[in-house]
């Protein structure tokens, strides 16, 4: 079994875990409030087939406490490649049950080199195998090979072996050889002893392990995905905590048929103490594949009311439950592509009903996919997580008592179609804590915006407003707070939370102006801090802080051009740019079929976005979908006709394009007679924006270097000052390049890393 441990002094919840590494034993090390322990399960296993991938993660003993315990899933591309089609793959811990599986065994009374046989004839004491010796040229003999021989001869353990000895082989012939070394004769070697086998019937127990899903994610289309292409998942399973101590066998099942992704699996264990303390985990319905609207096989019949005892020590419980649906056919399209519900019952009660679909699918951070990847499904999207669905139950349970808990689905009739019978992929287990641990407590729970992670795509880059999730931690409705905010080491912010968040309950907060200023300390970090909740001291200051890694905007001049080319469905496009008060400048919805627009946008400094939107949730190009409305185009043009970027059309229900007008969001601000020049993505796979910001209008010419000195790209540009443009490098190697911008008076140079 491999471990890998890491421990970093954090001050924020989270961070960024840039962490100093070193192996060590739990039962040795003192670790503090706050430290993040960092455990690898599945390091960069290949997923090259259907099946289980297990590993081992070797974690922290019971006696430490943490207040938060993320799973970090990393899916990425083999080296040749990502597999082209979603396949759903599951992360489990598997956690013995404490029930037993019972086998009607059949025990031998002996083994022969531990295999089972129908009798054997031996001797106790050596004897010889006869050969021909060839330098003598005459008979020579070697003590034949023994073997072990194990007698099982009690009843009542039939199992255990209760005695082994090495004895030699009997009942064979050894030949006898002429001076030629031909056989003319054979000796006959006896034995001392028979035996035959008996077999005594007894039962073989086994440990019943349970696997607890701990995540589920469906694979992108992902064909057109490069060999590099990676992105983290995080699952909060804080909850889990009573089973994820000391070693526990892991495992990840892939339900693909073709090879293309690797995974990891990596725990990141916060010291110090949770909302509430989980006392048991325990398994409602296990992970199966549960038909749906099959009158052979309804799922009701497993899907069943079941009792479960609360100790009295379980004064609150929580219900999670992962629900997926797959196949369809029929005039609903179920399980895959129908919005279904299921209800909660306890204790013959509907407490809860829970509609399983998703309708953001056109949303996805991981765009312009090769499959369906836009269409809204049951509860996942290509390349996605599937959502756990989470259902308090503490004002329904009583300590030292028991609890009926059923779960029901929408009545339905599968009529065929499909190409297997429809279900979902369910699991549902039942939680149960003790009393909360804080009265007063908030967090600072995710940071949307800014963060450079490939999850929050859609909503990033930014140059004003962040986005941030905060989560009331403690058991008093939290009813306001003060949330600090701002890049490290530059000016702080603050914004004055009110509303009405119970406990456990997260909220959306959209914060006010960005002040980017120039940073002294590390320039791309975004740090929001939580204090005074309901006006008082937090109870728990070590999870009131987050960071993240800002992605910077581009700078655009103050006049271009929005180029859009309609498709034939003109009726679902629209667009809007707002500066970042919310201010309709320019908008555009009424458009016809297949013609082009250019729209002259004249700006004044400041932060901008331009949204283009599409109702039918297909962009202005759909390839997989048979392309039924064509292809629209999508460009932003300077005012001398160059192109600042083109927009790729397959983007589902909506394209962002956030920008300055006048200043950059990137900390470094230009001298008087200095030339900034910016490289983003870097690195990069097919395509670099370049921003150039020059002292006087000049002519550039911009080269792109290779390490041994030669101009693999050379692009000229006239009359430039202010200006982006984006650059095709799909043609260059992957390697490292020298992007040089040259003006009649200066030469200014930046690293490129193409992928």
């Amino acid at each position: 079994m491999k471990n890998s441990y890491t421990k970093n002094n954090l001050v924020c919840k989270l961070c960024l875990l840039l962490l100093l590494s070193f192996s060590f034993s739990f039962s040795k090390v003192s670790a503090s409030i706050g430290d993040t322990l960092v455990v690898v399960a599945h390091n960069n296993v290949h997923m090259n087939q259907h099946g289980d991938y297990d590993a081992w993660a070797v974690l922290p003993s019971d006696t430490f406490h943490f207040s938060k315990i993320l799973m970090k899933y990393t899916l990425g591309c083999a080296s040749t490649g990502c597999a082209a089609y979603d396949y759903t793959t599951q992360v489990f811990a598997r956690i013995a049950s404490g029930k037993f599986d019972s086998t009607l065994t059949q025990y031998p009374s002996f083994k022969v080199n531990g295999v089972m046989v129908d009798s054997v004839k031996f001797n106790s004491q050596p004897v010889y195998h006869y050969f021909f010796n060839s330098i003598t040229m005459s008979k020579d003999s070697t003590v034949a090979v023994s073997f072990q021989l194990k007698l099982f001869q009690d009843t009542v353990h039939p199992g255990v072996a209760t005695d082994s000895m090495q004895v030699y082989p009997g009942n064979f012939y050894n030949p006898i050889f002429n001076t030629a070394g031909v056989i003319v004769d054979s000796v006959y070697v006896s034995y001392t002893s028979f035996l035959h086998v008996t077999y005594t019937s007894a039962c073989a127990y086994t440990r019943h392990l349970d696997l607890i899903e701990m995540g589920r994610v469906m694979t992108p289309y992902g064909g057109s995905l490069g060999a590099s292409w990676k992105n983290d998942y995080t699952f909060d399973v804080t909850d889990y905590k009573p089973m994820l101590h000391d070693s526990v066998p892991m495992r990840i099942f892939f339900d693909g048929w073709a090879d293309g992704y690797r995974v990891s699996v990596t725990f990141y264990m916060i010291q110090g103490t949770p909302p509430r303390d989980a006392k048991r985990v325990r398994v409602m319905y296990p992970d199966s594949y549960y038909e749906y609207g099959i009158t052979t096989n309804p799922i009701e019949s497993h899907l069943v009311a079941l009792k479960f005892a609360i100790d009295s020590n379980e004064t609150n419980a929580l219900l999670r439950v992962t629900p997926s649906g797959h196949s369809f056919g029929g005039a609903q399209n179920c399980a895959e592509f129908c919005d279904k519900r299921y209800y909660v019952f306890v204790n013959g009660t509907s407490r809860y009903q829970q509609h399983v679909w998703r309708s953001d699918c056109g949303m996805n951070p991981i765009s312009a996919q090769i499959g369906t990847w836009i269409y809204d499904r049951s509860n996942w999207c290509p390349g996605s997580k599937t959502i756990t669905k989470e259902h308090e139950l503490t004002p329904y349970i009583t300590p030292g008592d028991s609890v009926l808990l059923n779960l029901n689905f929408d009545t339905y009739t599968y009529s065929g179609g499909a190409g297997f019978n429809p279900g979902y992929i369910l699991s549902a287990n039942l939680i149960t804590f003790g009393n909360p641990n804080f009265s007063v407590d908030a967090t600072v729970d995710e940071i949307i915006s800014p963060n450079k992670e490939l999850t929050y795509g859609r909503f990033n880059p930014i140059c004003n407003n962040p986005q941030i999730v905060i989560r009331n931690t403690g058991k008093d409705t939290l009813k306001n707070c003060t949330i600090s905010y701002g890049i490290k080491g530059g000016a702080v912010q603050t914004y004055n939370w009110t509303g009405s968040l119970p406990f456990l309950a997260r909220t959306n907060v959209q914060l006010g102006n960005m002040v980017w200023g120039s940073a002294t300390g590390t320039p791309n970090l975004f740090e929001a801090r939580i204090s005074n909740p309901n006006g008082v001291v937090d109870q728990n200051i070590y999870n009131d802080a987050m960071q993240s890694t800002v992605g910077f905007t581009p700078e655009y001049p103050a006049q271009f051009i929005l180029s859009l080319k309609t498709n034939t469905a003109p009726g679902e496009t629209s667009w809007q740019l707002k500066n970042d008060q919310g201010v309709v400048l320019y908008q555009n919805g009424t458009l016809a079929a297949s013609t082009t627009y250019k729209d002259t946008f004249n700006l004044v400094a400041g932060c901008y976005e331009l949204k283009i939107n599409d109702s039918g949730k297909n962009g202005l190009s759909f390839p997989a979908g048979g392309n039924p409305n064509g292809t629209g185009l999508l460009r932003l043009i300077n005012a001398n006709g160059t192109t600042l970027k083109t927009i790729n059309t397959n983007f589902g229900t909506q394209t962002t394009e956030r920008f300055t007008v006048g200043f950059t969001t990137g900390i470094k601000e230009p001298k008087a007679n200095e030339v900034l020049l910016q490289l983003y993505p870097n690195p990069a796979q097919d395509k670099v924006v370049v921003n150039m910001i020059l002292p006087t209008q000049s002519d550039v010419e911009l080269l792109f270097i290779s390490l041994d000195g030669r101009v693999l790209l050379q692009k000229n540009y006239a009359n430039v000052y202010q200006q982006s443009m984006e650059v095709d490098v799909n043609a260059l190697p992957a390697g490292m390049y020298f992007v040089t911008l040259k003006t009649n008076h200066q030469l200014v140079a930046r690293k490129l890393l193409k992928l």
